[in-house]
């Protein structure tokens, strides 16, 4: 981890259309001095990713029914454990079982995520509403990112 022990984490499937973009918003931020990671796995794999972290900030897609291209941020939170399975836990379950078994957990976790389109196609490009929300996902980010280091 870097000195300002921050972490970007871009969380997507280059192979899925829309749920590329938080791999994009990551790439993008690369140069930026950053200590950026990107992957596919989610739920307890979250795990292996953040420990260690003081702050970490999470860019991906999220599918809620809302309006494609729209962005949200938000503190991501532990959570209470409703899976049926460690296979389908959430980011917020993930992070309460963390703490439970005693992992160091960051102090804050950051979200921006963009609205995806409900469907998902096998190599499919970004949908327009998700590439036009694209730069200011990472303006977004950047804004996090400078808040932190003040």
């Amino acid at each position: 981890m870097s000195g300002n022990n921050l972490l970007v984490l871009g969380i997507g499937n280059d192979l899925l259309g829309d749920d590329a973009v938080g791999l994009l918003v990551a790439e993008a931020l690369r140069g930026d001095g950053l200590v950026v990671r990107t992957g596919v796995r989610s739920g307890l794999a979250l795990l292996d990713e953040v420990v260690g972290a003081r702050r970490v900030l999470l860019v991906d897609s999220q599918a809620t029914g809302g309006q494609p291209g729209t962005i949200c941020e938000f503190s991501l939170e532990p959570s209470v454990v409703r899976s049926p399975s460690a296979h389908y836990v959430g980011y917020g379950e993930a992070l309460a079982i963390g703490a439970a078994v005693g992992l160091e957990m960051p102090e804050e976790i950051r979200v921006v995520a963009v609205e995806r389109a409900p469907e998902v196609y096998l190599g499919a490009d970004l949908s327009e509403p998700v590439r036009a929300a694209l730069p200011t996902m990472v303006e977004r980010a950047r804004n996090v990112i400078q808040g932190w280091l003040r």
